[in-house]
């Protein structure tokens, strides 16, 4: 999101240079456009940029709160695999409060499942060779168009509302706070 925010102050810019630059009327109208485009998607990538903020603070102080309970959890279960090395010990599962969203089992060396804020699961594939520079490049670029149209900073999305997903991630996080 800073990055579109950024991205689309500078293509506002440049728009308005070429709005002020341009000679014909239809090209100044296109830039004037462009530029009133850009900026509506600029204000709303840095909202939704200040959501997200809030976001991670709160995952921060989660994080903060819970460190030494986490590492004394895998302290414990590391010495205990250590005395005991024989004896089938479970893994790790995180509490049933915790576990609300989580789909699947342990990852295998195959796939595993990303969980993202608002508790959706999206399954990732490993793959036993990796991607050609080009390929990475290309997946970057893939990666990014995906999450500003997820995001709802797309041209065509510029004068639409935030998404509905944004803002349930936003709930959410005020809901946690809360409690």
């Amino acid at each position: 999101m800073r990055q579109t925010e950024r991205d689309t102050h500078v293509n506002a810019i440049r728009a308005e240079h070429e709005h002020r630059a341009a000679h014909d009327p239809q090209t100044r109208a296109r830039h004037l456009r462009l530029a009133h485009i850009w900026r509506s998607l600029e204000a709303k990538a840095a909202h939704e940029a200040q959501m997200f903020a809030e976001v991670q603070e709160t995952r921060q102080q989660w994080e903060a709160i819970t460190q030494a309970t986490r590492r004394i959890a895998i302290a414990a279960d590391l010495e205990l695999r250590r005395c005991h090395p024989g004896l089938p010990i479970p893994l790790l599962r995180p509490h049933a409060a915790e576990r609300d969203g989580i789909t699947g089992s342990a990852p295998d060396d195959l796939a595993w499942v990303q969980l993202t804020l608002d508790g959706m699961t999206h399954p990732v594939c490993a793959s036993s060779s990796g991607p050609s520079r080009g390929e990475r490049a290309r997946d970057h670029w893939s990666a990014d168009a995906d999450g500003q149209f997820t995001l709802g900073l797309t041209p065509a999305t510029a004068h639409q509302e935030i998404p509905e997903h944004v803002l349930r991630i936003r709930g959410n996080v005020k809901a946690a706070q809360a409690s």
